[in-house]
């Protein structure tokens, strides 16, 4: 995350799901909850566990919470 860390919670839902096909992804679900006002940025990167190269695929999101 970027921004101010404390606006948002994010929590991956059922995050052991079970695997599709090989070499496909499997989709993760993430719950993202309102904590208080102000705006931060969300970073997720798709990627392998075991690889430090860099990500796959990245989607970035700019979130603000109202008071």
């Amino acid at each position: 995350m970027g921004g101010d860390e404390g606006v948002v919670a994010v929590e991956e839902i059922d995050p052991d799901a079970p695997p599709g096909p090989p070499g496909e992804s499997p989709d993760h679900l993430f719950r993202v909850s309102a904590v208080r006002p102000g705006t931060t940025v969300l970073r997720f990167e798709q990627r392998r566990p075991w690889e430090t190269t860099a990500a796959h695929d990245t989607k970035t999101f700019e979130v603000a919470v109202s008071p």
